[in-house]
């Protein structure tokens, strides 16, 4: 399987090379950093980030009666500093890396199973099987009771409203699948500030979960709330978001999905490098 995602990575590479457009956040010069800590590697266009913070967070108990989303399992975090995002966001841009042994510990298994060893079965089940993924981002289905959603870690404080844009993407160590998504508590308008690209991903051998989370812009919804918004049809408004964000071209977002994504298919968790440097990409570590 390594040789099968050098293979697809390098071929990437060329075809990005050959047909895409620099990412706008780094059109000046097209400059790319590679980060490195410990057994953790990744390259990024630089402009997405004046330097990497890495953060080993404890665990945090879960405990009877508590709320699953004020505990957590040992983790570490890569936050990306100074990320280009529109203002307001409600998500930090950041890698997160989990050590699966514990999370059953963090999980709720009854009427309504939720939690991080949820999570992860749904995931490992979805990569396993490989179903189509327009079974979950067909903007007709996305509002009704039955609607399929795609693994989210760590657990939100909302619900998964939404999935657009989603494709199975490998990884240095492994798989798993990156999507555009929006959370929400309440019936509200979507705004750029909202919006979420994240990839969810577990390691071959299924001893680590990959989380990364981005803010991402459209530069198709408003970024202020609009007092005279008709969301009667709350469910049709969605659908309509959804279909939109659905259609635009991948290299129309900011950053744009292939930016993104070849910053997924160079991440290495295992101390291993089986890709090819991405040009330019300097020699010194940004962080770790």
């Amino acid at each position: 399987m390594r040789l099968m995602k050098s293979t697809l990575f390098i071929f990437l590479l060329i075809v990005a090379a050959t047909i895409a457009p620099i990412p706008s956040h780094a059109q000046d010069g097209g400059e790319l950093t590679e980060f490195t800590s410990g057994d953790v590697r990744f390259v990024y266009p630089t402009e997405l980030a004046s330097s990497i913070t890495e953060t080993a967070v404890e665990a945090m108990p879960f405990e009877d009666g508590s709320p699953i989303y004020g505990s957590n399992p040992a983790h570490t975090e890569f936050v990306f500093e100074d990320f280009p995002v529109v203002e307001e966001t409600r998500q930090l841009p950041m890698i997160s890396i989990y050590p699966t042994a514990d999370f059953e510990a963090f999980t709720i298994r009854d009427d309504d199973p939720f939690g991080y060893g949820v999570e992860l079965d749904t995931l490992t089940a979805l990569l396993d099987e490989r179903p189509d993924l327009t079974l979950y981002t067909d903007p007709t289905l996305i509002t009704t009771p039955d609607a399929l959603t795609l693994p989210f870690l760590p657990p939100q404080y909302a619900g998964q409203v939404f999935r657009t844009q989603a494709e199975y993407i490998p990884f240095d160590d492994g798989w798993g699948v990156r999507y555009i998504t929006y959370f929400t508590q309440g019936i509200a308008e979507v705004r750029e500030q909202d919006l979420l690209y994240t990839f969810q991903g577990i390691s071959d051998d299924g001893s680590t979960y990959v989380a990364v989370q981005f803010p991402i812009s459209s530069g198709l919804l408003p970024t202020e709330y609009d007092p005279d918004a008709d969301l009667d049809n709350y469910s049709g408004y969605m659908q309509g978001v959804a279909a939109l964000l659905g259609e635009h071209d991948p290299e129309l977002f900011d950053p744009t999905l292939p930016a993104l994504d070849s910053l997924i298919l160079s991440l290495s968790i295992n101390g291993t490098l089986d890709y090819v440097p991405m040009p330019e990409a300097t020699d010194e570590p940004s962080g770790g």
